[in-house]
């Protein structure tokens, strides 16, 4: 946490929404992959994750399994694999104000496997994953949002 020039805390928060279809698509192929990368999130145990990567090309969730998938026809060209970008939500598009992020998602812990809950919230009619950053800390939710998703927020 950084504080402002008179020592009050200012929070880092940033909100990423994610179609939660295609969040499950990427997990289920980080959890069936016979390998998964290890080196880029240090401390992360290895195993299926999600990767939340936030820098000058966007936000965007990805698979750690090995192979990776290739990329969609949606993608930017110069994403090499398969990516879900973050949802436009608000009139600015979604940025990460503390500088480039990488997070590591593990799906399978033994106390907590997110890959089951993404599941359920699917089965369950939610459409979108909410991942929310506050101070290098990380959040997920699952909510149900209208049906037109892609369309510009208004106040």
């Amino acid at each position: 946490m950084r504080c402002s020039p008179g020592g009050i805390p200012i929070h880092i928060i940033s909100v990423f929404r994610f179609r939660l279809a295609d969040a499950l698509e990427l997990a289920e192929h980080a959890v069936a992959a016979p390998a998964h990368t290890t080196t880029l999130v240090d401390g992360e145990p290895a195993g299926p994750a999600l990767l939340l990567v936030a820098d000058d090309d966007g936000v965007r969730l990805m698979s750690n399994g090995l192979p990776s998938p290739p990329p969609t026809a949606h993608q930017p060209a110069a994403c090499s694999v398969r990516a879900v970008f973050a949802e436009h939500v608000g009139h600015n598009p979604p940025g990460h104000s503390g500088g480039d992020l990488l997070v590591a998602l593990p799906l399978c812990r033994p106390a907590a496997r997110l890959v089951e809950d993404l599941r359920a919230a699917v089965s369950h009619g939610r459409t979108a994953l909410v991942i929310t950053v506050v101070d290098g800390k990380v959040g997920l939710s699952t909510v149900t949002v209208p049906t037109t998703f892609n369309s510009p927020h208004v106040d």
